[in-house]
């Protein structure tokens, strides 16, 4: 996917941009949705692996507790997310420039705030 975007964009540099060309923002929002979910998917793992391999007893249920909500966590971030990059394909139907250059921005932004 990242092989046909980047084809796509050295063969025609001045139509392939974000937020401009409906297919290279439709690729680029997918391949940012994927690595979304690939994080997620990882952390899934990883936060089960710790719930299954650390024995808990009664003193222990609170750090059960944060882990599970951690792994909630993720798949709410997860889904933010995935949901915040397809506004990059959205982002080509306004009419005016300047509104979908705003609304590029505003992902990024949302985007840069989710990952603090």
């Amino acid at each position: 996917l990242i092989c046909a975007v980047a084809i796509y964009r050295l063969s025609s540099p001045e139509e392939a941009l974000l937020g401009y060309d409906f297919l290279f923002s439709f690729l680029i929002a997918q391949i940012f949705s994927l690595f979304a979910v690939t994080n997620a998917i990882f952390y899934n793992k990883f936060t089960t692996y710790l719930l299954r391999k650390m024995t808990f007893d009664d003193s222990q249920d609170q750090v059960q507790a944060e882990l599970l909500m951690l792994h909630r966590g993720l798949f709410l971030i997860t889904v933010t997310q995935a949901l915040t990059y397809q506004f990059f394909w959205i982002s080509v139907f306004p009419s005016k420039i300047g509104v979908r250059l705003k609304l590029v921005r505003s992902v990024f932004w949302l985007v840069a705030i989710q990952q603090i």
